[in-house]
């Protein structure tokens, strides 16, 4: 089965690689791992291809044009990357606060305050309690149509 990230041979399958290649193993067999420098290429067990879908585009496609091309309307998710230092946190009740959204990298907010209030709402009429239950919706989850 093929399982797709975007962008993902720079940070995702390097996690994969540290922390989850061991487990794969032991479930599914042999694990080979391609890098080209500090890039992972792919990653492969008898019932998984983990693959960054970048090696298989042309240079400067962003996420959103990618995703456009398919006439898909899902888009990527607002992440307070900067609070969410600990797998703890999907035990959180509740989204975080504003200010947790702030992202010293993009020198700003990754969402408008109005945006996170949307979030909320949404967040309330699903019935979600915990941050983890805003990963695990078959509904738009959190999202953006920006």
């Amino acid at each position: 089965m093929p399982v797709l990230g975007f962008n993902s041979g720079r940070y995702d399958l390097n996690l994969i690689r540290e922390h989850f290649a061991e487990r794969l193993a032991d479930t599914t067999g042999k694990v080979m791992v391609a890098k080209n420098g500090n890039k992972i290429m792919f990653i492969l067990t008898n019932s998984f291809r983990f693959l960054d879908i970048m090696n298989y585009l042309g240079p400067g496609t962003s996420y959103e044009k990618w995703v456009k091309a398919y006439d898909c309307d899902t888009v990527k998710l607002w992440f307070p990357y900067e609070w969410f230092d600990s797998p703890e946190k999907l035990d959180f009740r509740g989204l975080p606060k504003y200010e947790e959204w702030y992202s010293k990298l993009k020198g700003g907010y990754v969402l408008t305050r109005e945006e996170w209030e949307g979030c909320q709402r949404l967040f309330k009429e699903k019935g979600m309690c915990t941050f983890a239950d805003s990963f695990s919706q078959d509904t738009t989850k959190l999202e953006s149509r920006r």
